[in-house]
């Protein structure tokens, strides 16, 4: 079991969660959304789905019950809206998402930072909401503890709760959403997902969204302009302060540092539409450009910016996700 203390509380991640995707079958979904689920148990249509889980089969501590779920409960900070879902489940609810911007990698891009994502739906009819299945209870109970109520894209607070249902089921043609992209993805085995083994478990920080991410995975000659080119480019919100570290292992090492936006709805918007965007490098190099939340705010040593356009300071540390 991996722990994580932060300013925000005690997290844990179970490391029984690690590669678990696999369990939940393959891509599918239906663009006429007949258990489409409103948070309250409703929604039906047929299926095989279950009010409770069976006991017998809970994989994540013995019972029907998370003791980490009791212990946000101790503290007061479980709130599942009243909704009623499967609090030991897997599926969460999502709602207030811009349906015309939405899709189901910027809805990935910031659930995987909370733990393993198997698969999400974004419903067509139903505009401004989605499922998203995460590999474990664990990695569902993070999101909702640190997601829901964050402010997004389109203005509007997060509402994410446990959905009634086990799965997000194969269910045969896959609609489409209106910018092209399916309603329902699989990501079982995307690399992307961040808690594939102890390791990388121990390297990622889960805390709630704040105004500075930390990037890292970007090429070595990474500059302001190109960094800023990323946000540009995916109609995203641009950063305010761009801080490049010295890199510890040469002129051939990978880039890391902070970006800071004026909010953390603005830098949340930005995490959704350019974490793991592809980007290259001048000798043609492909990246997968990563973001995560961060602590730490950056700051500009005395002397200003270095002669590539970008702010740079030595790195304190404290970001243990350039790996």
């Amino acid at each position: 079991m991996h722990r994580v203390i932060g300013s925000f509380g005690v997290l844990f991640y179970n490391v029984t969660c690690v590669g678990r995707g696999e369990e939940f079958g393959s891509a599918g979904g239906r663009s006429d959304e007949r258990y489409f689920d409103d948070g309250r148990g409703g929604g039906g249509g047929s299926g095989g789905y279950r009010d409770e889980r069976d006991a017998g089969r809970d994989r994540y501590g013995g019972g029907s019950r998370s003791r980490y779920e009791d212990d946000y409960q101790r503290e007061n900070r479980y709130d599942d809206g009243g909704h009623g879902g499967q609090r030991d489940g897997c599926v969460l609810m999502v709602y207030n998402l811009d349906p015309d911007r939405i899709n189901c990698d910027r809805l990935f891009n910031i659930f995987c930072a909370y733990g393993n994502v198997t698969r999400i739906k974004v419903f067509v009819k139903k505009t401004g909401a989605a499922m998203v299945q995460m590999d474990c209870h664990e990695g569902a109970l993070n999101a909702v503890k640190l997601l829901n109520g964050a402010p997004f894209m389109n203005g509007k607070d997060l509402q994410i709760s446990f959905s009634r249902h086990e799965t997000i089921e194969d269910r045969g043609l896959v609609g489409q959403l209106p910018d092209g992209t399916p309603a329902v993805s699989d990501y079982a085995n995307s690399r992307n997902n961040r808690f594939l083994s102890p390791e990388q478990s121990r390297k990622n920080h889960m805390i709630i969204p704040t105004r500075v991410l930390h990037f890292f995975n970007a090429y070595g000659e990474i500059t302001e302009g190109d960094i800023i080119k990323i946000f540009t480019s995916a109609n995203a919100p641009e950063p305010a302060r761009v801080v490049v570290f010295d890199k510890k292992g040469g002129p051939s090492s990978r880039a890391t540092g902070l970006l800071e936006w004026q909010d953390e709805g603005l830098a949340l918007t930005a995490m959704s539409l350019c974490n793991h965007a592809l980007i290259h490098s001048a000798s043609g190099q492909s990246f997968g450009f990563k973001l995560a939340f961060s602590q730490s705010l950056p700051k500009i040593p005395s002397g200003g910016s270095s002669g590539d356009g970008s702010s740079r300071m030595k790195s304190e540390g404290n970001e243990r996700h350039d790996r």
